[in-house]
């Protein structure tokens, strides 16, 4: 029998100190830049931190009027 678990949220925790150990200096920023994606990457935070995953808008269309969305104030 499989087991199957499912989570409405997964929360991300980076810790930079040891999940990213080089340091940003000019001559390693490729070799530091390659960590940095990966990680976020990973972690599935890359399009919020690159501004290539919209942000959610602040209300929901319900027909007739427009409502707050709960989400967008937390």
């Amino acid at each position: 029998m499989p087991i199957t678990t499912s989570f409405a949220y997964s929360i991300v925790e980076l810790v930079i100190a040891t999940q990213l150990p080089i340091k940003l200096y000019s001559s390693n920023y490729l070799t530091w830049y390659k960590q940095v994606a990966l990680l976020l990457t990973v972690n599935n935070v890359l399009g919020d931190v690159s501004d290539t995953l919209p942000c959610p808008s602040a209300t929901i269309g319900t027909g007739d009027a427009d409502v707050e969305y709960p989400v967008f104030l937390t």
